[in-house]
């Protein structure tokens, strides 16, 4: 689906950035730098492909609720479930 390929992309961005970050380090600093890069970039492909997925399963319940004339309340909505921003 489209949001799968839109993961993909932002991961093998995340994979090429982070192997330029290790190639770009100084002799001695390949771990340091890399794993700050992935503690900074990783948590926020962490944080965006969990705002993808909870939209998309509330888009869809909210597709469902439409069609049979539940309320969102009523099917257990999870619009409001964003995860906490550091």
């Amino acid at each position: 689906a489209e949001t799968d390929r839109l993961l993909l992309e932002q991961a093998q961005a995340f994979v090429r950035d982070l192997r330029a970050a290790a190639q770009n380090a100084p002799y001695g600093k390949i771990v340091d730098r890399a794993d700050a890069f992935a503690l900074r970039h990783g948590r926020e492909f962490t944080r965006l492909a969990l705002e993808t997925i909870v939209q998309e399963q509330n888009d869809l319940l909210e597709k469902k609720t439409k069609q049979s004339g539940v309320t969102a309340a009523e099917a257990g909505n999870i619009s409001d479930t964003k995860p906490d921003k550091p």
